[in-house]
């Protein structure tokens, strides 16, 4: 660095961004436990629930589905399509659920657990009515985690067929 010159060296710059990127990696998986304990239930066992879809799929080496119900204000665990329901989740009746870049049959939105660990991934928006809370849950890569949000952006995830 130059004698009287004011600024910052790219190594300067780099140990920073460095410390900053840290500092996320270790705050980050504590912002779940932030969460009112009433809604931390839930939150925590729908995000159970995607881990055990995914955990399924790989052991028994099918197809698992997670599928929103609105209509029966119900989450569910299949193995297929046309299968029976393995594990069930009620839809408190002060969340909205909106599932973004979820696959789609008639009103139901579903997330693919495939045997190989893959998702067909997607995002789930719950909305507290009652605080006018709300949450990201975010599914891709190998594991589901969850992302507090402020008030969402119009609809960027188009549904999938």
């Amino acid at each position: 660095m130059v004698r009287g010159a004011k600024g910052l060296t790219l190594i300067e710059l780099l140990v920073v961004l460095l410390l900053m990127a840290l500092s996320a990696a270790l705050v980050a998986p504590r912002l779940g436990r932030l969460l009112p304990p009433e809604k931390r239930g839930f939150v925590s066992e729908l995000q159970t629930l995607l881990e055990e879809a995914r955990r399924k799929a790989i052991l028994s080496g099918r197809v698992h589905l997670l599928v929103i119900d609105p209509g029966r204000r119900e989450i569910f665990l299949a193995e297929e399509e046309n299968s029976e329901v393995k594990k069930k989740l009620p839809i408190p009746e002060t969340l909205e659920i909106k599932g973004l870049g979820l696959c789609r049959r008639g009103d139901r939105r579903m997330i693919i657990f495939y045997p190989n660990g893959l998702s067909s991934g997607g995002e789930i928006e719950l909305n507290f009515t009652d605080t006018n809370e709300r949450y990201l849950l975010k599914i891709a890569g190998l594991l589901p985690y969850v992302e507090r949000v402020g008030p969402p952006e119009a609809d960027t995830y188009p549904d999938r067929p």
